[in-house]
């Protein structure tokens, strides 16, 4: 959370925008049972198998 206060103070939003970011931001982490949305995200997404994939270099 620090790091996206001090990005916004660095953009220069107003401090109301900071906090109405940060409430959304705690109340959309907090929405699907207080898990964190990345290792959720990395569950429901399922790649088809005839999706192409690119190759790793």
């Amino acid at each position: 959370m620090d790091r996206i206060k001090t990005t916004l103070r660095v953009k220069r939003y107003s401090l109301r925008t900071e906090k109405t970011y940060c409430y959304w931001i705690r109340f959309f982490i907090r929405l699907p049972g207080v898990r964190h949305t990345a290792t959720e995200l990395d569950k429901a997404v399922d790649i088809p198998a005839h999706v192409p994939r690119r190759e790793q270099a």
